[in-house]
């Protein structure tokens, strides 16, 4: 856990290894090393930004704050990150809203 990790209180980094930060390249070859290990075969950082703001608005967190948290400048960006997954969050919705199961 990131909390308890030595480098934790000399910096904001999310992504601290044994020596200290990691650097881009670090966290690159460490995901790739992890997915491999795990059978997902090619995985990216991008594609982990896509994941996560999708799971982020399964869970209902405010476009706002999923802006602010992704770093986006403007709602468009915020639109093409979230348009990789709308047709699930769509069907999710409507087995939760749909009338066929409460009449």
């Amino acid at each position: 856990m990131r909390r308890t990790h030595e480098w934790a209180s000399t910096t904001e980094c999310a992504w601290l290894g044994l020596k200290g930060i990691l650097t881009e390249n670090g966290i690159r070859q460490m995901l790739e090393r992890r997915a491999t290990q795990a059978g997902l075969g090619h995985l990216n950082l991008h594609r982990l930004r896509h994941t996560w703001a999708h799971h982020m608005k399964l869970s209902g967190m405010p476009d706002s704050d999923l802006q602010n948290q992704g770093g986006w400048s403007s709602p468009a960006m915020l639109a093409r990150y979230g348009a990789s997954a709308t047709g699930e969050r769509a069907r999710k919705a409507h087995r939760r809203y749909s009338l066929g199961d409460k009449v």
